[in-house]
């Protein structure tokens, strides 16, 4: 006869700070013939769970329970199943970015906006997670203490925020960076900023590249980005190519666009214009 036993797990795990990937994969019953499943994930009230991978497991629906609704829920169909994710404090700042990516001969240069919404009491900073990026400019002067920011390529970037007069409740951080790309390079590779912050709206990124270059996008490689349908306006300027849209999935721990890379050789087309003048000579007779 067949036996379907149901068998739940409680576990806590206590932390303080922010925490290291954790490995949530679950239990497994031995001599079982077929264990399916689901593993749900609560936290206290300031935190949040952020997924970084999961294997024969498969996102699902928050559930409800004890009147709190779990931050992250899978269920799986196979064993074994493994899920990371990573648990981090909230910050009291939300932050939806928007990106711009324009690719040139000699470099990326990157324009991002951080649509910023304060959700706490107090809000000093802006943390920006830029690996690889040159930071060039920080705005808007009335908000940001540009004097004392360290524009290097540490990351995180971190944008102290002025707070005379209190911080309005919404604004918005404007950031723009560049990555030089070395000669003889075929292949572009960067990695989108990610704000430490709480964020509801997936980002959305427009990659735009100069009319002397050609991009080809290697699906398989980019991370966390899927092509966007319905893509928020960007104002691109006059081009003859055209841009690339994406959002970033919701479930996405970094992301990143990879495109084959090619310099189009400049080709001058001169057309020659000839301007024939004939004259035309009348015999005359002398009788």
């Amino acid at each position: 006869p067949i036996c379907v036993t149901e068998v739940r797990l409680r576990a806590v795990l206590n932390r303080s700070e922010t925490m290291e990937p954790i490995d949530l994969s679950g239990f497994e019953i031995e001599g079982a013939i077929r264990q399916i499943g689901s593993l749900a994930v609560f936290v206290d009230d300031g935190w949040r769970v952020e997924l970084i991978d999961e294997s024969n497991a498969r996102r699902i629906e928050e559930s409800f329970e004890g009147g709190q609704t779990s931050a992250y829920r899978c269920e799986f169909f196979r064993q074994p199943f493994a899920v990371r994710v990573r648990v981090r404090k909230m910050n009291p700042i939300r932050a939806d970015p928007s990106y711009m990516l324009t690719v040139a001969a000699e470099q990326v240069v990157l324009e991002s906006t951080f649509a910023c919404q304060v959700i706490g009491s107090s809000v000093s900073r802006l943390e920006i997670d830029m690996p690889g990026w040159i930071v060039d400019s920080v705005a808007p002067e009335t908000l940001v203490a540009t004097d004392r920011m360290e524009r290097s390529e540490a990351s995180p970037l971190v944008i102290p925020l002025l707070r005379s007069g209190g911080m309005p409740g919404k604004f918005e951080i404007r950031v723009t960076a560049h990555r030089e790309i070395p000669e003889g390079v075929t292949q572009v590779d960067v990695q989108l900023p990610r704000p430490r912050a709480t964020g509801d709206v997936a980002a959305s990124l427009v990659v735009a590249p100069l009319d002397n270059v050609e991009l080809s996008p290697l699906v398989q490689q980019i991370a966390g980005l899927v092509p966007d349908s319905v893509p928020r306006p960007a104002s691109l300027g006059p081009r003859q190519q055209m841009a690339l849209f994406y959002r970033e999935r919701s479930d996405s721990a970094a992301s990143r666009f990879v495109a084959d890379f090619q310099i189009r050789k400049r080709s001058v087309e001169v057309t020659r214009s000839e301007e024939h003048t004939s004259e035309l000579q009348s015999p005359y007779v002398i009788s």
